[in-house]
């Protein structure tokens, strides 16, 4: 019987700088990384619906509706996660030059 080999953690920083040129979008849970399926009509629908409601919302307002395309990270005590919600709002952004949010105030 042969054991099964996992691969070697991948660090933040590759997994950010792969993210840049990949075509398909991965999540990211504490150094693995996880290719997402792609989604039906009927969710990118509802996906759509929301964030143009989030967005006709908060017009005028200091907080901003992030589409799928920005991720969320969470840091836990011995790792970081890196998702892709469908949308967010979020009232106190990173910089533009960041490839995620930290601190959003409703994920959908």
């Amino acid at each position: 019987m042969s054991a099964l080999k996992h691969p070697a953690p991948i660090s933040v920083d590759d997994y950010l700088a792969g993210e840049l040129i990949s075509e398909v979008k991965h999540e990211y849970l504490g150094g693995e990384v996880h290719a997402m399926a792609g989604a039906s009509n009927r969710h990118n629908k509802v996906a759509m619906n929301t964030l143009v409601t989030l967005g006709a919302s908060l017009r005028g307002k200091p907080c901003r509706p992030f589409n799928s395309d920005t991720k969320v990270r969470i840091h836990y005590f011995n790792h970081t996660r890196f998702y892709y919600p469908d949308a967010m709002v979020v009232c106190d952004e990173n910089r533009d030059e960041d490839q995620w949010q930290d601190r959003p105030v409703v994920i959908v």
